[in-house]
């Protein structure tokens, strides 16, 4: 559990659209509960969803800090334990917590390894597992007063199973940087490092980017910008920092080469038209 968390939406790059339905959707009925009520109540669950290294995770902590709230941040594996049993009492006790100390928001990462689609060769443990959430998820739409909000977030939607789907009534998708925010991604990520790129510079860096996560990109800079300092590591003790070379094109051409992107075209295209 997080009390304290210093993520806010000032601090994502991009994703505008998403962080304007988070405001309306959860942020202001939070801040004015007095005014969303009935109709107007915020929903108990969010999905986010899509391609990896977006920042699914770094969202559901600034909603989190900005209504002031606890933050369990959860990751789906440590719900799943050896022994019958164990994991459906974690749930349990999970969602009993975050009522004992609302507000607070559960964030439970990677849900489809616990909540995946049913078979005929379902594990026991695994059934109960989903039961027991579906159980408390159902538990939290029973009251508008109450300020338990859960948010998950998978890279594989088409594995949950359609009765989790269901129940979250919101579902949203954390696609790849746009060509606008990942120039301000390269600048942001590039701000105390001395380069020479120019604005079509800057744009055609930004092109051949397309279909990288912002993780991706944040890899690709940091590739780029190691560049100079590997010409002559001899140096590295003895030279002005002003004195080293500026990072130019040439090491973005170079980095791109060795920095590939985690999905391939075809992949993302399933995130894509998943949920359309």
């Amino acid at each position: 559990m997080i009390r304290k968390i210093d993520v806010s939406f000032e601090q994502i790059i991009g994703l505008d659209n998403i962080k304007n339905k988070l405001e309306e959707t959860i942020i202001m009925p939070n801040l004015r509960p007095d005014i969303y009520t009935g109709i107007r109540a915020p929903p108990k669950g969010i999905l986010f969803y899509g391609p990896p290294g977006n920042g699914k995770t770094l969202l559901a902590k600034a909603i989190a800090n900005q209504i002031k709230c606890c933050f369990f941040n959860i990751s789906a594996s440590t719900l799943v334990q050896k022994h019958l049993g164990e994991g459906e009492k974690l749930m349990k006790a999970l969602f009993e917590t975050a009522f004992q100390i609302q507000p607070s928001i559960i964030f439970i990462d990677e849900i489809d390894s616990i909540l995946s689609k049913r078979s005929e060769n379902e594990h026991e443990a695994s059934r109960r597992l989903k039961t027991e959430f579906l159980i408390s998820f159902d538990g939290m739409q029973t009251s508008d007063q109450d300020r338990v909000f859960l948010i998950a977030a998978t890279n594989r939607p088409q594995d949950l199973d359609e009765a989790v789907l269901r129940r979250f009534t919101v579902k949203i998708l954390i696609d790849q940087p746009e060509f606008n925010a990942r120039i301000a991604m390269i600048k942001s990520y590039m701000t105390n490092v001395q380069n020479i790129l120019t604005d079509q510079q800057f744009q055609s860096i930004s092109e051949m980017l397309q279909g990288y996560s912002a993780s991706d990109i944040r890899a690709v800079v940091k590739e780029a910008c190691m560049q100079p300092l590997r010409e002559d590591q001899s140096l590295i003790f003895s030279i002005h920092k002003q004195d080293i070379r500026a990072v130019n094109k040439e090491d973005f051409d170079q980095a791109m080469q060795k920095v590939k992107p985690t999905l391939s075209q075809k992949q993302y295209e399933e995130y894509v038209k998943h949920f359309k």
